[in-house]
């Protein structure tokens, strides 16, 4: 009988084991995931930036444009 329980024992953990290696790719599924989201971010950081360079580089022209047409008058 008790070699029957150790069978049985056995057996739940190997379960456990393959359970544990489920819960792992998924933790290792989410790190993935959480590097990827980190990057999303920092571009969106980078487009925003360059967005305000346009923006900025926009109204500077705008600006001398202005200038100039004082400047002809």
């Amino acid at each position: 009988m008790s070699v029957l329980l150790f069978l049985k024992l056995l057996h739940l953990v190997n379960e456990v084991k393959m359970e544990l290696m489920i819960v792992e790719q998924l933790f290792n599924r989410l790190d993935a995931l959480d590097s990827r989201l980190d990057a999303i971010q920092l571009l969106l950081k980078v487009m925003e930036v360059r967005i305000r360079l346009m923006e900025s580089r926009i109204d500077y022209r705008f600006d001398r444009m202005e200038e100039q047409t004082i400047v002809s008058i």
